[in-house]
């Protein structure tokens, strides 16, 4: 039976795994493609100083896409984890901060499409959820409860 149970631990690691780093691929396309249109979203939460803003929407794309990757492919797999909770724990700050804030900005989350909501209470809550689910990743790595390890 524990077997099983293994297996089904080790499926649902792989399956949460990929899932969280589609996430990160599909946010970051986007912005890869229209770094402009990124940078004026990166403008709009007025937390960067102006020098900072092109060099940031330029270089966030890349480590997203990168983390994405890592966790799709099972490459590096803690580090992936670990630097996708980073990144999620800042997206939740600044998420956090700015609805606070009370600016009425779009998110700039998954680029300027359609799929890109204003940032709000909504965000704040889809952040949130894709922290726990990268805390839950994170505490099945450092159990060694990952196929990797197996």
């Amino acid at each position: 039976m524990r077997d099983v149970w293994n297996l089904r631990g080790k499926l649902a690691f792989t399956v949460l795994r990929i899932a969280l780093g589609m996430v990160f691929i599909v946010a970051a396309v986007p912005k890869l493609l229209h770094p402009d249109d990124f940078a004026r979203a990166v403008f709009n939460y007025q937390i960067l100083p102006s020098g900072l803003i092109n060099p940031f929407a330029l270089g966030l794309p890349w480590i997203e896409f990168l983390t994405g990757f890592l966790l799709v492919t099972g490459w590096w797999v803690e580090s992936a984890v670990v630097l996708a909770d980073t990144l999620l724990f800042i997206f939740l700050c600044v998420a956090g901060f700015n609805y606070a804030r009370g600016l009425d900005i779009a998110c700039g989350c998954f680029g300027s499409g359609i799929a890109d909501k204003p940032l709000g209470f909504l965000t704040f809550l889809r952040d949130l959820g894709l922290l726990l689910l990268g805390l839950f990743l994170l505490v099945l790595v450092i159990k060694g409860h990952t196929p990797e390890k197996s």
